[in-house]
């Protein structure tokens, strides 16, 4: 079952959450351990990798029964024959309508989960991750559990690194989707490689919420569809996040390896403006959007 989830993850996190993950399935980092991913910088490649992390996570942690662009495409379906449904015979139109409180219930679930999933993804932007005044990008913080506070795995995403003004503003390069889909997986197998090692994660299997933060400095403008947490901090977690750190390309090719701790703590300097936690000057702010698991019985 793990295996069978770990290839289907590949196609991760469908068309606005980028590749998945394809591998080992079921297992996740232990805390205060560091995913450092070479050949990925700036906010476009961060926001990237923020949204296919958000994919990977609610599909191999159990939060859905399928990859996002699988559940849109069952959605689609599950929409077409609730429009085809009228015609036919009388005793066939009953035979359906019997069926139909329990299709209408699944369409709600899937419709609700995917407009929080989406809703999410499109908020998670480049213009989310860009510094307002340049300077480094912002930190994003990816929560699994009931609460901010008291989560259940959590995962801070670094990019070392200046991004300059505006970074997330204006059209995309040429090329630039494919480079983006490269940051992406070169991510997602640092994870499935270091989740192979580790102990089985606390999120899976039992329908939690995927919470997502970022970090913006004091006086700065507040990312669209984020609200300040003004008393959040890190190093007031039960347990230190993992730290995923992208760095760009040391000229050596793709590159990706696992440390035993986070550089200045993942708490603490790390790569992220310089900013200590309870630095006044910085403030995490949560996204609008909350992603509920679907409980286990919505397979679809």
């Amino acid at each position: 079952m793990r295996a069978r989830r770990a290839r289907r993850g590949g196609a991760g996190a469908g068309a606005g959450a980028g590749a998945g993950a394809a591998g080992v399935a079921g297992c996740g980092p232990p805390p205060g351990r560091v995913v450092a991913v070479a050949g990925g910088a700036g906010a476009a490649a961060a926001a990237a990798a923020a949204r296919a992390l958000v994919g990977h996570l609610l599909y191999l942690r159990g939060q859905a029964p399928a990859p996002l662009a699988e559940l849109r495409a069952q959605a689609e379906g599950l929409a077409d024959e609730a429009l085809a449904g009228g015609g036919g015979s009388p005793r066939g139109r009953r035979r359906r309508r019997r069926g139909e409180a329990g299709g209408r219930l699944q369409r709600r679930r899937l419709a609700r989960f995917l407009g929080a999933a989406d809703g999410l993804l499109k908020a998670l932007g480049p213009e989310a991750l860009a510094p307002w005044r340049g300077g480094e990008v912002r930190p994003c913080l990816i929560v699994l559990g009931p609460s901010v506070t008291r989560p259940l795995e959590a995962y801070v995403l670094r990019c070392r690194g200046p991004a300059s003004p505006g970074a997330g503003s204006g059209p995309a390069p040429a090329g630039a989707e494919r480079e983006l889909r490269k940051v992406q997986q070169r991510v997602l197998r640092a994870m499935v490689a270091e989740e192979g090692r580790a102990p089985e994660p606390r999120a899976a299997g039992r329908p939690t919420k995927l919470s997502v933060l970022v970090q913006a400095r004091a006086g700065e403008p507040t990312p669209p569809e984020f609200q300040p947490l003004r008393e959040f901090r890190l190093d007031r977690l039960r347990e230190p996040p993992v730290a995923v750190e992208l760095s760009p390309s040391s000229g050596r090719g793709e590159a990706a390896e696992v440390l035993g701790g986070a550089p200045g703590g993942v708490g603490g300097s790390g790569g992220a403006e310089g900013a200590a936690e309870g630095d006044p000057g910085h403030v995490w702010h949560k996204c609008s959007h909350t992603v509920r698991g679907l409980p286990a019985g919505a397979a679809l």
